[in-house]
């Protein structure tokens, strides 16, 4: 029983060495929005992506396994993304990623117009990305007017 615990501990030892080093590289990950990518307004269905950039600054690429962001104009909510698409992060490189993004049209159009009217440029972005199996929040501001 003891030989059996002195065989197993370095191997347990270095897969939580793993997993710590794992966390903090996905905690490490940079993530910035970028803009819109407007491919298609249309009533019914329109398609659009946030842009984001991810940096990868970690000793190794770390994957993006799920997205679940909630989008705010003038304190409404006007949009959603639930991506479960896995996305490759190379080690020290950035990227640009896409991730669809659900509207509701006509809550897009009455927030926009609020925003506009108080004055606000911007959306706010809430939500969790999983990176590496570690949920990162995300809480940040996107530009929406020049």
């Amino acid at each position: 029983m003891k030989r059996a615990a002195l065989i197993l501990t370095p191997f347990i030892a270095l897969g939580a060495a793993y997993l710590m080093r794992k966390a903090n590289a996905a905690k490490d990950l940079l993530i910035t929005p970028v803009g819109l990518d407007i491919r298609k307004l249309s009533l019914f269905s329109p398609t659009v992506f946030l842009v984001l950039e991810v940096t990868n600054t970690a000793f190794a690429s770390i994957t993006i396994n799920s997205a679940n962001l909630e989008y705010f104009a003038a304190g409404q909510s006007v949009g959603r993304t639930v991506q479960h698409e896995k996305i490759e992060i190379p080690s020290n490189q950035t990227i640009q990623i896409k991730l669809p993004v659900k509207l509701s049209l006509a809550g897009t159009i009455t927030a926009l117009y609020s925003a506009i009217k108080q004055g606000k440029r911007s959306a706010q972005i809430v939500g969790t990305i999983n990176a590496a199996g570690f949920k990162i929040p995300i809480n940040q501001e996107l530009p929406l007017l020049s």
